[in-house]
């Protein structure tokens, strides 16, 4: 049986004051945790046996996703007491010798891949490890993957500085490995799969070969990031789930919502249990999370407001995340807010 880990320990500090009490896989896309999506996802592909890798804050995770049966699927989390890179955290959660494939998956990442045929690949290629890859305007700050014409890596390296941009496809956080490859990582210790095991495969002349995802490929470590998967979401170019009803074009509204007077221009998405004031415009492209209160006449366009989030009367939030109350009268352009406690 395939073993399949979703690495969701992430401490997420460029997407800080959001993550200082979440992981960063589990931030709210459409109002559910990224981690929620990615599970049901690979859940279609008939996947029922989860690994969890946890490290910050791993309580947040736990309390959220139980054993998964509710989803029906069965989780198993590894909690790391002190960090153990990504490879290490993988060893640590798996059988010492694990007589089976191992999917790895990082857990902010969004990909619309099909993962049937990057098996195939790597089944193809008689690859030892395959990395799914994604193309980039800027590789620096990604690791940066040097192919040869048929997609073997014959380099590899990690956050490149300008002068070494040579390619511009990169690792998309998406592995499959075969079981003697995580053998050779080392126990007990912090190991990474980008610093530290894929540069020794290479050198030692394994076989690693990279598989171009040809759909959409978006990591959430940065607000800009996040937005944008957050917006591709309710825009329907990325497969996920969507609770509550339509009730026009491109507008999704949960249950026991009021929405008054207020205008609503899809794609929109409203949770449930939100509370809208009059004369309020919605859209496009507004994701208010469940039980938000929006003042009267404030404008909302291409944001997310995280759930509980509350926006002052003759507001106008764009380009926003809100993850708690805006200041009075304000003005919110590209511009993170969030409520202390």
């Amino acid at each position: 049986m395939v073993n399949l880990v979703i690495m969701a320990g992430g401490e997420g500090r460029r997407l800080r004051p959001l993550t200082r009490d979440i992981p960063k896989p589990m931030v709210p896309v459409l109002d559910k945790p990224l981690l929620e999506h990615i599970i049901f996802m690979l859940a279609g592909y008939g996947f029922r046996e989860f690994i969890l890798t946890l490290h910050y804050r791993p309580d947040s995770v736990i309390r959220y996703f139980r054993d998964g049966s509710h989803m029906g699927v069965r989780i198993r989390y590894s909690v790391e007491r002190r960090p153990l890179g990504t490879a290490g955290g993988v060893k640590a959660a798996l059988p010492s010798k694990p007589d089976d494939l191992v999917i790895v998956w990082s857990g902010d990442v969004v990909a619309s891949i099909d993962l049937e045929e990057l098996l195939d690949f790597h089944e193809e290629n008689g690859a030892d490890v395959t990395m799914a890859a994604a193309r980039v305007e800027d590789p620096t700050p990604y690791g940066m993957i040097i192919p040869s014409d048929d997609m073997r890596v014959k380099g590899y390296v990690e956050k490149p500085g300008p002068e070494n941009a040579v390619s511009n496809l990169v690792n998309a956080g998406i592995y499959v490995i075969e079981p003697h490859v995580i053998e050779m990582i080392p126990g007990g210790r912090p190991y990474d799969f980008s610093r530290d095991l894929f540069p020794r495969l290479i050198e030692e002349g394994g076989r690693m070969y990279a598989y171009e995802v040809e759909g959409y490929w978006m990591d959430v470590g940065s607000p800009e990031r996040y937005l944008d998967v957050n917006l591709k979401a309710l825009a329907g170019e990325i497969p996920v789930r969507v609770d509550g009803r339509q009730v026009g074009r491109g507008i999704w509204v949960g249950g026991d919502v009021e929405i008054g007077s207020a205008t609503l221009i899809g794609p929109t998405y409203i949770g449930r249990g939100v509370e809208v004031g009059e004369n309020s415009v919605l859209g496009p492209g507004a994701i208010v999370g469940r039980e938000a209160r929006i003042g009267r006449s404030v404008k909302i366009r291409e944001s997310v407001l995280w759930p509980g989030a509350m926006v002052e009367e003759n507001s106008e939030v764009m380009g926003s995340i809100v993850g708690g109350r805006t200041p009075k009268h304000s003005r919110v352009f590209k511009t993170l807010f969030f409520q202390e406690p």
